[in-house]
């Protein structure tokens, strides 16, 4: 079994609410309790991963909007001062993303990586996925982020590093039926994004129909086959850490079944390399799917053959190779989320 001693990404859910009612999520119907996670709690992370002179990637959300947390910056600011090394990315639909937010994100070098989940290159597309969020407002506040991002890049201090200083912009694209058309449209709204990445939609472990939405033909060809053929990474190389402290195996489980320990009661060290872990991740390597019910009805993990070897190696270049770590992504997005 491939796995590094301490997780290589850390992954904490910092609310598990979101404004907007997706019809490629579940997390609109969720049961378990809405809250944003105790900033002591979230210290405690923190000063453990400092610590360890923690120099991987943060991810500060997993099910809610991160955004919808009015002390959201305090959480960002953190990780910064304490974790200089670390490298935090941050998943958001930027409906919350104002001038003032953007500035603030820009300016004090919070972020090194926004992704935005943007599900259509129009406004008939966009908001028949994205419920309850307006396309023209969305819009507005990435191009006012290009656009606070790009004035700040040009000062003096970072006219010589404006590629390395200013924070990366990746927009990804959930396909489904009523947007696959619009990719070029999305291309050339937001021509000031530094990647694009246009997702194959899943069925978050068997918890949504994936079949309503899948354009004729996205579902074949890469990662769709009868039976599981391979596993997948997630409990290799990141741990998820929900608001409560509890820790799952995935960061599909949004109603937090498939619990390993809780970082609250433990550290992360200790919850990585407990029994409960070690058992899950036993099991997915035997295939034991009976033992794994999310992982048993999710199809991220049906991949071919090329994919599925790739996957099991992807956790031993990061860990040997960091340097190749960033090819190794790119390869995977290309075979896989393309």
């Amino acid at each position: 079994m491939i796995l590094p001693k301490f997780p290589l990404k850390i992954q904490i859910e910092i609310c598990n609410f979101c404004n907007a009612g997706c019809t490629t999520c579940p997390v609109p119907s969720m049961k378990r309790k809405r809250e944003i996670m105790n900033f002591n709690l979230f210290s405690k992370i923190i000063l453990e991963l400092k610590e360890r002179d923690f120099d991987g990637e943060i991810y500060p959300f997993i099910s809610g909007e991160s955004l919808l947390v009015k002390n959201f910056v305090d959480y960002l600011r953190l990780i910064k001062n304490e974790l200089p090394k670390a490298k935090t990315i941050l998943y958001t639909n930027a409906s919350k993303l104002d001038e003032e937010l953007s500035k603030q994100i820009i300016q004090q070098k919070l972020l090194h990586e926004l992704v935005v989940s943007f599900d259509g290159g129009t406004k008939e597309s966009y908001e028949i996925i994205r419920k309850n969020l307006s396309f023209k407002s969305v819009k507005h506040n990435l191009h006012t982020f290009f656009k606070v991002r790009d004035d700040h890049s040009t000062h003096k201090e970072h006219i010589l590093h404006k590629e390395k200083e200013r924070t990366k912009v990746t927009i990804r694209m959930t396909m489904t039926k009523e947007n696959a058309h619009t990719k070029n449209d999305l291309k050339r709204e937001f021509q000031g994004c530094d990647e694009f990445i246009f997702q194959r939609m899943h069925n978050w472990g068997g918890q949504i129909d994936r079949s309503l939405n899948i354009t004729k033909g996205l579902g074949k060809g890469l990662g769709i086959f009868s039976k599981k053929s391979n596993f997948c990474w997630a409990m290799h190389d990141k741990i998820y850490i929900l608001t409560n402290g509890d820790v799952s195996i995935c960061c599909l489980d949004y109603e937090a079944k498939e619990l390993v320990g809780n970082v609250e009661k433990s550290s992360i060290a200790e919850v990585w390399a407990g029994s409960k872990f070690n058992h899950k991740r036993e099991c997915l390597h035997k295939r034991i799917f009976s033992e794994l019910p999310l992982c048993n009805d999710c199809d991220i993990i049906k991949q071919n053959i090329v994919v599925q070897q790739f996957v099991k190696l992807k956790p031993l270049i990061e860990l040997k190779f960091p340097k190749a770590a960033k090819s190794a992504e790119k390869v995977y997005k290309l075979l896989f989320m393309s």
